[in-house]
């Protein structure tokens, strides 16, 4: 059984997810959309990410959406069993600090470099010129912190 990836290659939040499956030593199908218009479909909104977003994990039959709890999910089950890599310890304390730093990328730093990165990648790909005002904003938010 392969797990598959539902998502956009240049998507950041996608890449934790490949970087957890890597890690673990887990095989996996990526599954790139077409269009952004075919993760507003009522189907895909149905069965895949009631908020029309990405990514989205398939594990035979369980499904998950959100980066953050796909990695924990992946690492809550699989952690151990292809490779002796540990992401989040078993020992309460040590676990609560990968916990601590989780909530600070998410608190402070994740706004502010989807902020630059959008700028940098996405709109790269798809020719619109970037904005920089924008991205000296992102960096401004990161020296302030």
């Amino acid at each position: 059984m392969t797990i598959t990836v539902f998502g956009f290659y240049a998507s950041p939040k996608i890449h934790m997810i490949y970087y957890v499956l890597k890690e673990l030593g887990l095989s996996y199908e990526v599954i790139q959309p077409s269009s952004h218009e075919e993760i507003k479909t009522p189907e895909y909104l149905a069965t895949k990410h009631p908020f029309g977003k990405i990514p989205y994990l398939d594990d035979g039959e369980f499904h998950i959406y959100e980066s953050r709890a796909i990695a924990r999910y992946l690492i809550n089950k699989y952690q151990g069993t292809n490779t002796s890599t540990v992401l989040i310890p078993s020992e309460v304390q040590k676990a609560a600090l990968v916990e601590q730093f989780i909530s600070v990328e998410t608190s402070y730093y994740t706004e502010p470099l989807s902020k630059m990165l959008k700028q940098l990648t996405i709109k790269k790909h798809k020719d619109i010129e970037l904005d920089l005002k924008i991205i000296d904003e992102a960096r401004k938010e990161f020296e302030n912190l």
